[in-house]
């Protein structure tokens, strides 16, 4: 009936042919040990489902059929080298491979807690067994006077200066150390002696 719209059935049809290739991204091309990997892709035309597979260096992660899903995350990245691979299948075949590599760098967060303090120090990192050196950034704080860092959120005996050298190899927050700057002023009392009698 030339009044009626066209019905799409390729679907149906074992003979259409593999799918387009998808395009596989991430949201980044180098993470920290601990992120998250986060994956997209588009859906090609005439694809059924996905097959994924997730390698790290040369062990196989993940080898699964994911349906349509158009995403996948991968938390708590080990330090390493990472491949992925993807494939769209139908009842004809198997698309050609989408893959793209990404890379784990093995080092550890250095955050700082400016407690009630403004303009400190972005977070930093510290590579496996490798000194660095902290921030230069000096923090400020109203009526406060910054004295450096302490490694323990119940102390303010200072560990660490800005510029200074830092090795941890674990995940750490340094903690601010103020000083404030009131002043207590002491009154001090003259006691005025009687006067001598001269004879």
């Amino acid at each position: 009936d030339g009044k009626r719209g066209h019905i799409n059935t390729s679907y149906l049809d074992p003979h259409y042919g593999p799918p387009a290739a998808p395009t596989l991204t991430a949201d980044q091309d180098e993470y920290v040990q601990k992120d998250t990997a986060k994956l997209s892709w588009n859906l090609p035309e005439n694809t059924c489902s996905f097959l994924l597979r997730i390698y790290k260096g040369n062990t196989l992660l993940k080898n699964e059929n994911i349906g349509t899903a158009q995403s996948f995350e991968l938390p708590d990245l080990k330090p390493g080298e990472y491949e992925v691979k993807l494939y769209a299948t139908n009842e004809s075949g198997i698309s050609p491979e989408s893959n793209l590599k990404f890379t784990v760098r093995d080092v550890y967060r250095v955050s700082f807690d400016l407690r009630g303090g403004a303009n400190g120090p972005a977070m930093q990192t510290q590579t496996l067994k490798e000194v660095m050196t902290l921030s230069k950034t000096i923090p400020t704080r109203s009526g406060y006077t910054f004295l450096g860092w302490t490694d323990s959120k119940d102390s303010n005996f200072v560990t660490y200066k800005p510029g200074d050298s830092f090795i941890s190899d674990k995940d750490v927050t340094l903690y601010a150390v103020w000083k404030s700057n009131s002043a207590t002023l002491q009154t001090l009392s003259i006691e005025r002696l009687p006067a001598r009698t001269r004879y």
